[in-house]
């Protein structure tokens, strides 16, 4: 498709584009340039990958790490929170028989004192009683 005339200029014959021989070696120097651009630009997109995968292991990794720290902590959390626990129950039953002790305490303070109040007064009360029912 190119023909070579005398002058040694190459012409297409589809775009009817003449080139000299210095033109075409400008055209290969910039054509050549352009191929290492486009092989720089594709070392550089490489280079971005691989960064970018990098990151992304790095994520998960940190990830990871953060999962185990969670969990750990959430671990931590519910042995002390079961301590805790045991701690009020403790103190809540220790509240609650020192209170039942008390009660019990006083429960059988008044039974004696009704007791003694009784067989001091059996007479008068079976005469009260007595007098009530007769009344009626």
């Amino acid at each position: 498709m190119k023909t070579i005339d005398s002058d040694h200029i190459v012409k297409t014959r589809l775009s009817g584009t003449f080139f000299t021989p210095y033109s075409c070696e400008l055209y290969l120097q910039r054509r050549i340039g352009m191929e290492s651009v486009i092989n720089k630009l594709t070392e550089i997109e490489a280079a971005a990958s691989k960064i970018l995968e990098g990151a992304a292991n790095q994520n998960k990794l940190l990830d990871q790490q953060q999962d185990e720290r969670i969990a750990a902590f959430d671990q931590k959390l519910e042995h002390d929170t079961a301590l805790q626990i045991q701690k009020i129950q403790a103190d809540l039953k220790k509240k609650t028989d020192d209170e039942l002790l008390h009660l019990r305490s006083g429960t059988s303070d008044l039974l004696a004192s009704l007791d003694n109040y009784y067989s001091k007064n059996h007479d008068t009360l079976s005469t009260q009683i007595c007098e009530k029912l007769i009344r009626k």
